[in-house]
């Protein structure tokens, strides 16, 4: 399974690459760009880590709004920021709140980023309880699917680590979006 997180780094997201550290685990994790500087050495240990670094955009904008050439400079300010921080680009990108037209994809593919959903959807930032999205991932999780979470929320942080815990139990295993889609 690829586990997801949207909307970091944040001062929570250290607490997940602890768990996944320590669980040689790795995860997908779709960053907002202005959010980067902040968490220098938060993104550079993801990437040290081998999880994924996606693009959740520069500022969170939603993609259907922009034109070809507004998210071309979104998507390339995001993936030069995280060059200079931890010498990589994103493969993958997730529209935020999953917004995504035809017009969009078509935008981009020629940028060769797919967009990335997601096979359970946690509503973590809804509820912010950490057994709800404990429950909603353990009732319906199979192999194969995609995850997402917010690592903004304290008490997706905490429900996460339960999570990697029980999966790990039932013999599941953690990879990236790029490897569970042989995207590389």
């Amino acid at each position: 399974v690829a586990l997801t997180f949207d909307d970091g780094p944040s001062a929570h997201t250290a607490r997940i690459l602890d768990c996944l550290e320590a669980n040689d685990a790795r995860a997908t994790f779709y960053l907002v760009g202005n959010r980067m500087g902040t968490y220098q050495s938060t993104v550079k240990r993801m990437v040290d880590m081998g999880c994924e670094p996606g693009s959740h955009t520069w500022d969170h904008t939603y993609i259907t709004k922009l034109s070809q050439e507004e998210l071309f400079a979104n998507l390339n300010r995001l993936d030069d920021t995280l060059q200079s921080i931890a010498g990589v680009r994103t493969v993958t990108m997730r529209p935020p709140g999953g917004f995504v037209s035809d017009n969009a994809k078509q935008i981009l593919a020629k940028k060769g980023v797919p967009a990335i959903l997601w096979s359970i959807d946690t509503l973590d930032w809804k509820t912010k309880n950490a057994q709800n999205t404990i429950n909603v991932v353990l009732s319906s999780v199979k192999d194969g699917d995609i995850i997402l979470m917010h690592d903004t929320i304290p008490a997706t942080v905490d429900a996460a680590l339960r999570i990697v815990d029980a999966l790990q139990a039932e013999g599941y295993t953690f990879v990236t979006v790029e490897e569970l889609l042989a995207l590389s």
